[in-house]
């Protein structure tokens, strides 16, 4: 192992084996955090263009965005 973990990384490096031997599971688990992750900074950022455009532009724009998110959502879902 590289010099560059710090005691706690190695620590939780060793303490997640223990718990979680199937490697496997632990990819799965990281890339369902991830998705998780990534879904709310989505939601976080259609939250805030939808502001942006209501206060600069008006409802007319914060109407557009949110019909094409939904659009998207269907696409997607």
């Amino acid at each position: 192992m590289s010099g560059n973990y710090s005691l706690d990384d190695l620590l939780a490096a060793e303490l997640a084996g223990r718990e979680y031997p199937d490697p496997d599971l632990i990819e799965r688990l990281a890339e369902q955090r991830a998705h998780e992750l990534l879904h709310e900074r989505a939601v976080e950022m259609l939250g805030l263009a939808r502001r942006e455009a209501l206060d600069r532009h008006g409802p007319a724009w914060a109407a557009l965005i949110a019909d094409q998110a939904a659009a998207e959502w269907e696409v997607a879902g």
